[in-house]
């Protein structure tokens, strides 16, 4: 079986092959052929039995060299983002392109699938979010002149609150439903039973 395959390969090129044109003359013994002059004719003259593979190397090392040059160019913007941005304002100067790499990456590696249910609700889930950084905002503008330990509670108050405007917006909004929620837990117990 392997040699079936290799004899595709090794019958790719002719080492000996003439390619003088029909009704020509056969060559003499010691007759050679002078060599061109220019490099890519000369190129060409000893390329010329394997043309297509030679093209197909040369495609594919360009290809390989566009890659690698994308590869470079996205690692180079990740290493920008992260070396000109503060720790405490990296997520609100580059938050949206770390998000969408890492939605790349997992959706990529098959950890995070968009089934049916999320394309439907994608903009109910969208709506409730800004919804709720909204009110998190004004309450952030309010709770955080706090001193001292009170800053603590306001901060545990804040994340409350976001949770609780996060569903009811996504209840109200649809994207959520609690009786199918709450149907689908209990067929779980049962079946765990």
């Amino acid at each position: 079986m392997m040699d079936r395959f290799l004899q595709r390969f090794e019958g790719a090129v002719d080492p000996f092959g003439d390619e003088r044109p029909a009704g020509a003359e056969p060559r003499r013994v010691g007759e050679l052929t002078p060599l061109p002059a220019d490099a890519n004719r000369f190129i060409w003259f000893f390329a010329r039995q394997a043309k297509w593979p030679l093209i197909g190397l040369l495609v594919t090392g360009g290809l390989t060299g566009l890659v690698e040059a994308a590869l470079y160019t996205g690692v180079g913007s990740i290493v920008d983002a992260l070396t000109t941005s503060q720790p405490d304002t990296l997520l609100r100067d580059h938050g949206w392109m770390l998000a969408g790499l890492l939605a790349l990456v997992l959706s990529r590696r098959g950890h995070w699938i968009a089934d049916r249910a999320l394309r439907r609700n994608a903009w109910r889930l969208l709506l409730a979010a800004a919804i709720m950084g909204g009110i998190l905002y004004a309450m952030a503008e309010l709770l955080f002149p706090l001193p001292g330990l009170w800053r603590f509670v306001a901060l545990g108050g804040l994340v409350a609150v976001g949770l609780v405007s996060y569903f009811g917006a996504t209840l109200a909004l649809g994207a959520f439903d609690l009786r199918e929620f709450l149907r689908r837990r209990r067929r779980r117990s049962a079946a765990a039973a």
